[in-house]
């Protein structure tokens, strides 16, 4: 390790300030030239590396940097290139308060100051000089003698480029209007060195002609400022603004960077499959989905469950499907089908690999082509056109919403249904149903929040909206049931009055557990611990019961982290770290942790002095049917 001299005068060193910086404010407090005048010459080479500065200012104890170790360690122990050894970047305003570089600006992702909301500078503005570590003496003045603080600099940084930098820093973005993806970059949930590593491949992956993650080794577009301020821009425009900016830069990046589609397709494939492998935390899976439904429409490939990447949903909603598997899942020929891609009824794209032409086929076409040509089709195509499962399909015909021929009237042993009673089955469901106005689930999502409480919950929904029991809608963009769209409120309300007529008198374990939609251990936990009591009605009763004056008393008395969670739209983390801030803590928080409970719970009167969630602890927002 390079040994320090110890010099005749030497400042006080700041929590936060980077080794370099600190050194140059001793060469300059002690008028010498460079900084390597402060290393003994017996010792190893000078080496401008930060973890190696910082071990040496570690060392000499007269540098003050041992007291905040910890602190400033925190920030060095990550991948050596992230980091700028020898270029030095700064924020005018920030040197105008204190003159002192900060660590953060030597990691080569830092461009902006988001407390000033200003680009940072990496140039003397008087002679154009690179700020180079190496000939620096001053802080504040650059090597011609200029000063560094007193320039002009009105240059407007986005919003985006701040939410990035916040990313960064650790900080978060949630419930930020205009940000698509604010819980998938809560900063909190991720350490350092993955934040700056994460955000290092987006910005590689930018529709530019510089191209400068086609390269191999190490991304180098942000050692010189000018390309890193293009960089940042274009990367935070994309992944730190709205759905739609997403989506559209996503198109950018298929379509435009090259002009042969084709190559463009190879770009895009080596694209989502870095950017699958690397986003897997579970808050980034808005961002998988964001990719897959631009894949659905524009990933004119063939997508099988082979493909480990795609989700089962994803696979099944994709429109692109090869000529061979369309002809069995809709029952039509392979003659018939290229009838279609002929007659320009069917959208199609052919490919050569090899000696071998693969076609593939748009689904909506497919099912467009068979509704103009075929009177009766199969149970594949009627569940197809009808957007359901299976299971679905099978429960309208046994609740007679269709009729069908069955496999023992035909010849192909198969469910034959007519065209005319699909149609009538959705008109009569779709037909009064008017425009999306209001906050809604789709039907599929809306089955699987109810399935677990409620018998045969397709078929009851379903009823429920023929009847008008429930308030639905119709979104055109989707085949057959998968557009259904339900009132979320409405569908709320409808759900807790069957719970409440379901359970009208009592409560027993499993019925409460499904109740409160928790884990199957929680509740017996509960019991154990005395937080809910349990009694028999009468002699006859063979189990002890929970009342519902019970269940409301604990409803009024706790309050469960996951819940509360969910209606916040703050990740358990932040809540429990809030919390502890303020001295609150579960209420197992001193057992023994075999004797804990399975979720977090906490007093409500306790919470509800915390400003951040009152007003849902006050008014028990949190036990509200949360979807």
């Amino acid at each position: 390790m390079a040994t320090l001299i110890i010099p005749l005068v030497y400042p006080k060193a700041f929590e936060d300030e980077s080794p370099i910086g600190y050194l140059i404010r001793v060469v300059e407090a002690n008028g010498y030239k460079r900084v390597q005048w402060l290393f003994s010459a017996d010792g190893e080479p000078f080496s401008f590396s930060p973890q190696k500065l910082l071990e040496a200012l570690i060392d000499a104890k007269w540098t003050g940097f041992y007291t905040f170790k910890e602190l400033i360690s925190a920030i060095y122990n990550v991948d050596q290139k992230l980091f700028r050894f020898e270029s030095f970047r700064y924020c005018k305003e920030c040197l105008k308060e204190r003159p002192y570089h900060r660590a953060s600006w030597q990691l080569s992702t830092t461009v902006v100051c988001v407390k000033h909301r200003m680009w940072l500078i990496d140039e003397c503005r008087s002679c154009g000089s690179k700020l180079n570590f190496k000939s620096m003496s001053s802080i504040t003045s650059c090597c011609c003698g200029e000063s560094l603080i007193d320039v002009e600099d009105t240059n407007y940084v986005p919003t985006t480029v701040l939410r990035m930098q916040n990313f960064l820093d650790g900080k978060s973005c949630i419930a930020e209007p205009d940000f698509g993806f604010s819980h998938a970059f809560n900063g909190p949930l991720f350490d350092r060195e993955y934040r700056l590593k994460l955000i290092i491949n987006f910005i590689r992956w930018q529709p530019s002609e510089n191209m400068k993650n086609l390269k191999t080794g190490y991304f180098t577009g942000l050692n010189t400022f000018p390309e890193a301020k293009y960089y940042s821009t274009a990367c935070a425009d994309a992944w730190f603004a709205t759905e739609e900016d997403f989506q559209r830069y996503l198109s950018c990046l298929h379509s435009e960077v090259f002009s042969d589609q084709s190559r463009g397709d190879i770009y895009f494939k080596r694209f989502y499959q870095r950017i699958f492998s690397i986003c897997t935390h579970p808050s980034q899976e808005l961002i998988i989905t964001s990719i897959q439904n631009y894949l659905k429409d524009h990933w004119t490939y063939a997508i099988n469950k082979k493909n480990t990447l795609f989700s089962k949903e994803a696979i099944e909603n994709h429109k692109w499907i090869a000529l061979q598997p369309a002809s069995s899942e809709y029952n039509i020929s392979k003659a018939m089908l290229r009838e279609g891609i002929t007659s320009g009824s069917i959208r199609s794209r052919i490919r050569r690999v090899k000696s071998r032409e693969n076609t593939v086929i748009h689904r909506d076409d497919v099912v467009e082509f068979i509704n103009q040509e075929k009177t009766f089709v199969n149970a594949k195509v009627a569940i197809s056109l009808l957007g359901i499962t299976k299971s679905q399909f099978y429960a309208l015909i046994e609740s007679g919403f269709i009729e069908g021929i069955s496999p023992d009237e035909t010849v192909k042993k198969e469910w034959v249904i007519h065209l005319e009673d699909i149609y009538a089955l959705k008109n009569s469901v779709f037909t009064t149903l008017p425009p999306i106005e209001v906050q809604y689930i789709y039907l599929p999502e809306a089955i699987r929040k109810v399935g677990n409480t409620i018998k045969n919950p397709f078929i009851t929904i379903v009823t429920a909206i023929k009847t008008r029991e429930l308030k639905a809608f119709v979104d055109p963009k989707y085949v057959g049931f998968r557009g259904v769209c339900i009132d979320i409120e409405d569908l709320k309300d409808w759900y807790l009055l069957k719970q409440k007529k379901k359970n009208l008198n009592y409560f027993s374990i499993n019925s409460l557990r499904r109740y409160f939609q928790v884990s199957s251990m929680l509740v017996p936990q509960l019991v154990e611990k005395g937080l809910i009591q349990r009694i028999r009605f009468s002699k006859r009763d063979e189990e002890l019961s929970i009342t519902h004056k019970e269940v409301d008393t604990f409803k009024n008395r706790y309050v469960l982290l996951s819940k509360l969670s969910r209606v916040c739209e703050v990740s358990s983390a932040v809540l429990m770290e809030l919390f502890s801030e303020k001295g609150i803590y579960p209420v197992d928080d001193d057992w023994e942790k075999p004797e804990q409970f399975v979720q977090k719970i906490y007093y409500r009167y306790e919470l509800i002095d915390v400003p951040e969630v009152r007003s849902i602890v006050a008014s028990m927002d949190d036990w509200n049917f949360v979807f």
